[in-house]
């Protein structure tokens, strides 16, 4: 297979590679496991931060890349020539709306 992604819990990382690269490999999965909890430094800091950056997440406007991830913006972008297509060798799909 010439790509591949890392899902978890119907999320999808798949730009850069490593999925590929990890499939290559031949692994499977990645399990971390453990007994202890791990202590945060600024547990008022991390709280703050998750509330500052939270409201900008849940925007109605951005609904569709929740539901859809960022293919919401294929056609827009092959529009435009902006994608990174076989491989960066050009910037267009060729049958794509």
């Amino acid at each position: 297979m010439r790509y591949a992604t890392i899902s978890h819990e119907n999320r999808h990382a798949g730009r850069g590679g490593l999925g590929a690269i990890m499939g290559a490999k031949k692994l499977k999965a990645v399990a971390i496991a453990g007994t202890q909890r791990v202590e945060v430094a600024d547990p008022a800091g991390v709280v703050a931060s998750a509330k500052k950056s939270l409201p900008p997440l849940v925007w109605p406007s951005d609904a569709k890349y929740r539901e859809l991830g960022t293919v919401a913006n294929l056609l827009t972008f092959n529009r435009f020539a902006a994608l990174p297509t076989r491989n960066f060798q050009t910037r267009r799909l060729r049958r794509c709306g």
